[in-house]
């Protein structure tokens, strides 16, 4: 039984984990967008 909370601990361990980086990424990628955004208002005439 110790082994199955074990693995079980652990799968939830990965999934958080993936979705703690998923969303760092995620934050990255809209700073970008966000930075694009900018530059392409600026060059509007």
């Amino acid at each position: 039984m110790t082994q199955v909370a074990l693995a079980y601990g652990f799968i939830w361990l990965a999934v958080f984990g993936y979705v703690f980086l998923v969303g760092r990424r995620l934050a990255r990628l809209q700073a970008e967008l966000d930075d694009l955004r900018r530059r392409i208002e600026r060059q509007k005439p």
